[in-house]
């Protein structure tokens, strides 16, 4: 390693900075040996509430059962479940994660009838990513076994029985809940932010990010929530969240998501048509005139149209161009609102597009975001002129 420079967590190389690697180490280190203060126990149902509900464990369910018991009682080890005696039993869901394993899940639907409404607003990812892409110092923080570190009360338990092949079962914390991490950056939105318990917090200087980092990992420490190191990222130059690679004031889509799209068989019904548009449609910020160019396949997802999916050329073409875009290694620029922003639209006739850009120091546009939109049948008979300034003043 060359004089004066230091490899940091993640393998990347920093410039000499004023404070050393091992002063963030003591952060992260004391911070992970969390103290034994509890979180306040969640109440998630309205006490009036106490109408039991019930459902039953699918036959898919049953064939599984050796799988289902092994992960039921390493929950029990855990002290995440106990066994149950209560009116109340919703049932269980089976899913398969990426390595083959069991992710034991509850269909709480008629229980979630029964809660008390809390009207939680989900960030928007593109304002999060917009916000963050200008940053020089990033952590990545995931919580350790999700939410189960938050207990429920004990007189709301027997709420959460469900059914599994093998017994009834109550859960002793939170299998869910989502505004638990936005707690934990409230009033920090400036450096950190949460999506449901993925947190990133970023910094435009060494000095503010040990400072920043310090403050966010006090505060889960206090809370008595640990995560999991092996799924962080410590002030790294770069990092993956939210299904993007964030570096120098630039964002792109991560490879295994570009791999995925590659390698997506052609749809033969109208649910593979869905997911392969869910799946580009999450990056479609990164595909000029998406709207545009996925109207075959949108249109073949339509109520009148049949389940098996007639595949025409359009289909095809639109299949293509779709992964084809997307696979070519689109990179974007973050938001820097310092310098000149350029909006220029486009429209054909069936949708409408935009590009907003960032004019350099030499005129040169570098594209930050792709807009696009299908249009209403009555206003696909508008003058171009009157689609591209009706899309100008919407956005």
């Amino acid at each position: 390693m060359s004089r004066g420079r230091r490899r940091g967590i993640n393998g990347h190389i920093y410039p000499r900075l004023a404070l050393s690697r091992q002063h963030l180490l003591e952060i992260v280190g004391s911070s992970f040996a969390r103290d034994t203060e509890p979180i306040t126990p969640s109440t998630v149902l309205d006490p009036a509430a106490d109408t039991p509900t019930s459902g039953a464990s699918s036959a898919s369910q049953r064939t599984q059962v050796p799988e289902t018991d092994k992960e039921i009682q390493d929950m029990l080890t855990e002290v995440v479940i106990e066994p149950s005696k209560s009116d109340w039993a919703s049932p269980m869901v089976i899913v398969r994660k990426k390595d083959n394993t069991l992710r034991l899940c509850v269909n709480y639907r008629k229980l979630n009838a029964e809660m008390e409404i809390n009207a939680y607003p989900m960030p928007r990812i593109d304002d999060i990513l917009d916000q963050i892409g200008q940053a020089s110092y990033f952590t990545t923080l995931d919580l350790a076994r999700g939410y189960w570190q938050v207990p429920v009360a004990v007189e709301d338990r027997h709420k959460t029985a469900f059914i599994s092949p093998i017994g009834l079962y109550q859960f002793k914390v939170m299998p869910l809940a989502s505004v638990l991490m936005d707690h934990i950056t409230e009033g920090l939105h400036s450096f950190a932010h949460a999506y449901l318990d993925d947190l990133v917090i970023f910094s435009a200087t060494w000095k503010d990010h040990l400072e920043q980092l310090a403050t966010v990992l006090g505060r889960l420490q206090k809370a008595g929530i640990s995560v999991k190191p092996s799924k962080c990222q410590f002030a790294v130059k770069e990092c993956t969240y939210l299904g993007h690679v964030i570096r120098g004031g630039k964002v792109a889509p991560v490879k295994d998501k570009l791999e995925a799209i590659k390698d997506f068989p052609r749809p033969e019904s109208k649910t593979h048509v869905q997911a392969f548009l869910g799946l580009t449609g999450y990056y479609r910020r990164f595909i000029p005139k998406f709207a545009t160019i996925a109207v075959p396949l949108t249109e073949a997802t339509r109520k009148s149209q049949p389940q098996q999916v007639k595949w025409t050329n359009e289909c095809e073409q639109s299949f293509r161009a779709l992964t084809a875009a997307l696979t070519s290694s689109p990179v974007l620029r973050s938001p820097d609102f310092t310098i000149l922003f350029v909006l220029q639209t486009d429209a054909s006739d069936y949708g409408v597009g935009a590009v907003l850009s960032l004019c350099d120091d030499q005129g040169f546009d570098h594209p930050v975001s792709y807009f696009s939109r299908k249009l209403l049948p009555r206003k696909q008979r508008y003058a171009t002129v009157e689609k591209e300034s009706g899309y100008q003043v919407g956005y």
